[in-house]
């Protein structure tokens, strides 16, 4: 069975990612999915997917060497089992990276967690903000 071509351009990316950095053993990859509950079909098939992946880069030689090695963790499909899974997965598995959740409600519970890693403030958004001068009075008139 071939790798599905939704899963390549992540693991592509992540291979760009670690090819400059430390060479090591194993590569964590977390991943959280709902594994049980009503989203377990989707679940599964994420899981699947991912371990799909995970083999056949591994079969092919790895990344540069370095085999992938999978950290998969049940969220249940709900927002606090969501929370406890990130906070397991980097905290305690010290992963890599992470793929996941499965629903979006535990997604965006995940990334309100009051202990999740800042952003780069080049990926803020930013607002163009006025002056109060600018607010009151039109360019064209000064």
């Amino acid at each position: 069975m071939r790798l599905p071509n939704a899963f390549k351009p992540a693991l592509l990316a992540f291979a760009a990612a670690t090819a400059f950095g430390a060479q090591a053993a194993d590569i964590k990859i977390g991943v959280a999915a709902a594994l049980s509950g009503g989203a377990a079909q989707y679940g599964a098939a994420i899981r699947n997917g991912f371990q799909l992946a995970a083999d056949e880069i591994n079969a092919a030689g790895g990344i540069n060497g370095d085999k992938i090695v999978l950290a998969v963790e049940d969220e249940q499909g709900k927002k606090e089992d969501a929370i406890n899974v990130f906070k397991k997965l980097i905290f305690q598995d010290k992963v890599l990276m992470t793929f996941g959740p499965t629903l979006s409600n535990s997604a965006q519970a995940a990334t309100r967690s009051p202990r999740r890693p800042r952003r780069w403030p080049s990926a803020r958004r930013t607002r163009p903000t006025a002056s109060p001068r600018s607010a009151t009075t039109c360019s064209a008139t000064r």
